[in-house]
């Protein structure tokens, strides 16, 4: 009988704690499913700027609603969203009314960020599954979700081309006016008919990313220690003290000049080098030149951005070197992060 009960209360033992494991694995499942929802801006530190009052008195309703649908860390976006779309001043603040096929301006002010938010929301796991950026995300808000397959279908990554061949193709290649100080720089002030394909570049006018830190433990560096440039390369051809400038003496300055140094803007840098035949690429190696396109990663939309690479770390992150960042004629150091490395192209 003492045997029997043994047995038992062995039995009933090994059952709580079967059941308590259980218990356990469900809630760090869960935890860490939890842990793991979209969030392409863990690795972003964003903060607004220029953001008007009219808007900023909207940021509890936003914050309110952005936690209901587990886009916290994207409130500074979609304040910059509202600033673009209404500067806060109508009902319908994030004219949100489209993504539910209302018509413009149908919902109240609630109603209206309740639904933008949501909207992000989805945008941000329709990225996740299709592997695309947040600019994509940003420019989706504005074009709607095919832009997220227009983008994941070619390079990826937003860049502005992109937005311009979408709106292209749904516009039928209809041009209208569009006088804002960034078309103008751009092409002289006009876009295609469909959307605002410098809508990415117009939210990013009330965003900073701060997400890469700086390095000032580079080795070899010798700051803007080169040549006279000569006034004849003028004309918008590396200046000097711009990035361009300071990416060509680089090159020079480590023993690996460039085969053309005549590259122009920093944004039409691969372009040119490939016309060049210069050896292009994705892949970020030691004295390679990092170049941003147009708009990309929030560089200028009228002169993208160039650097060079001065190492490559076991994280993925890339330590550069570059002019023009910080301010005209100032070398400065970053630590681009692995996901923005992989978006940018390289000149070897």
């Amino acid at each position: 009988m003492i045997l029997f009960k043994l047995k038992f209360i062995l039995i009933i033992g090994g059952l709580a704690i079967g059941a308590l494991f259980s218990l356990l694995f469900f809630v760090t499942v869960f935890i860490s499913d939890e842990e793991t929802k979209t969030n392409l801006a863990s690795n972003e530190e964003w903060e607004t700027v220029n953001i008007s009052d009219a808007v900023l008195a909207h940021q509890p309703m936003v914050e309110k609603y952005a936690k209901a649908y587990d886009v916290e860390d994207y409130v500074p976006m979609i304040l910059a969203i509202i600033e673009v779309e209404s500067g806060g001043e109508t009902e319908d603040v994030m004219q949100s009314s489209e993504s539910l096929g209302l018509p413009v301006n149908s919902l109240d002010t609630e109603d209206s960020i309740e639904q933008g938010v949501k909207y992000i929301s989805e945008l941000l796991d329709a990225s996740e599954e299709k592997s695309v950026d947040d600019e994509t995300v940003i420019q989706s808000y504005n074009f709607g979700a095919g832009f997220i397959d227009h983008v994941a279908e070619r390079e990826g990554s937003y860049s502005f081309e992109l937005a311009e061949s979408f709106a292209k193709e749904q516009s039928d290649g209809e041009k209208t006016a569009y006088s804002h100080p960034i078309a103008e720089e751009q092409n002289g002030g006009w876009r295609y008919s469909y959307g605002n394909m410098f809508y990415v570049a117009r939210i990013n006018e009330y965003l900073e990313f701060t997400n890469s830190e700086s390095n000032g433990d580079i080795a070899n560096i010798e700051g803007s220690k080169f040549p006279e440039p000569d006034p004849s390369d003028y004309g918008g051809i590396h200046p000097e003290g711009e990035c361009t400038y300071y990416a060509d003496n680089r090159r020079k300055e480590i023993g690996t000049p460039l085969e053309n140094t005549r590259l122009g803007d920093a944004g039409s840098w691969i372009p040119r080098a490939k016309a060049s035949n210069m050896e292009t690429g994705s892949e970020p190696k030691v004295g390679a030149v990092m170049v941003y396109d147009y708009c990309q990663l929030n560089v200028s939309c009228r002169y993208g951005h160039v650097a060079v690479v001065e190492k490559v770390n076991e994280d993925g992150s890339v330590e550069i070197s570059e002019m023009n960042w910080e301010g005209h004629n100032v070398v400065s150091y970053r630590t681009v992060s692995e996901s923005d490395a992989k978006q940018l192209k390289y000149i070897y």
